[in-house]
């Protein structure tokens, strides 16, 4: 089995995951709005990034 190596920088990572979503939608990538992505970032944090509140995380 061939294994890839795993993206290796924040680019490089949303490459990848722009990649694969193409792939799994046959060619087609969803689309937020800059209003939407704002929102989305404001109740769950950039997803490349760590939570925005981390008290609101309990430790592991």
């Amino acid at each position: 089995m061939e294994q890839e190596s795993l993206p290796s920088s924040k680019k490089e990572l949303k490459e990848f995951i722009l990649e694969t979503v193409r792939e799994a939608n046959g060619g087609s990538i969803p689309f937020l709005s800059d209003e939407e992505q704002a929102e989305l970032e404001g109740l769950h944090g950039d997803s490349l990034d760590e939570p925005r509140n981390l008290e609101d995380y309990e430790p592991l």
